[in-house]
């Protein structure tokens, strides 16, 4: 059954132009797994994150909640947009072919309401082999998804249960085949609120 992931990664990666594929739970869960990485890697404190003032909430509540210091703008976007200065791009609302940006951790959806609807889950595209040999067990519970829990031995921690099921993997395939070849952006900063106005005051003791 997880050859149809695979599959589906292959598939999606081609399309878009990247080297790797990770497919995911959700967007948000993939721009977090990003970011965790980042700081880890960095061990960046105190950075601050800039972002457009009308965004899905979920997005700087994890970033918030991974100890960044958020900073909002009024940045008018259609699409995608960066996450300055972690390199990661927050594309839920752009599917195209081509659509990779070099260099970057470029997070995309499959939400109902998206392009190429699997009703939920996301995907990582990305150049760095490293991010991805460091993604991909920690995004199921540290374990080796082809071998059973009684048989496998898991040796990290710090993981989560985030990975993208073979049945949404299958439907992303079929949904694939049928996708339009001139795909449109489905969404841009006028569909979101302003949550700038929120409380997102970090004190001395949250890092």
């Amino acid at each position: 059954m997880w050859r149809h992931v695979t599959e589906f990664e292959d598939k999606i990666a081609e399309y878009a132009g990247s080297k790797y594929a990770v497919a995911m739970d959700s967007c948000t869960n993939a721009i977090f797994m990003c970011a965790r990485y980042l700081r880890k890697r960095q061990m960046w404190k105190k950075v601050r994150i800039d972002l457009p003032k009308q965004i899905y909430v979920s997005v700087p509540q994890m970033l918030w909640h991974l100890g960044y210091w958020l900073h909002f703008e009024d940045i008018k976007w259609k699409g995608y947009y960066p996450i300055k200065p972690l390199n990661i791009v927050d594309s839920a609302c752009r599917f195209t072919k081509d659509m990779y940006i070099p260099n970057t951790y470029y997070c995309i959806s499959f939400h109902h309401r998206k392009i190429l609807s699997t009703v939920r889950g996301g995907m990582v595209l990305t150049d760095d082999k490293d991010f991805v040999d460091w993604l991909r067990p920690r995004i199921y519970m540290g374990r080796n998804k082809d071998v059973m829990s009684k048989d496998d031995n898991v040796s990290i921690v710090d993981a989560y249960n985030m990975y993208m099921p073979p049945e949404t993997a299958m439907e992303g395939l079929l949904k694939f085949r049928e996708l339009p070849m001139d795909n449109q952006d489905c969404g841009d900063s006028n569909m979101y609120q302003d949550i700038s106005g929120l409380n997102w005051t970090r004190t001395i003791y949250d890092d």
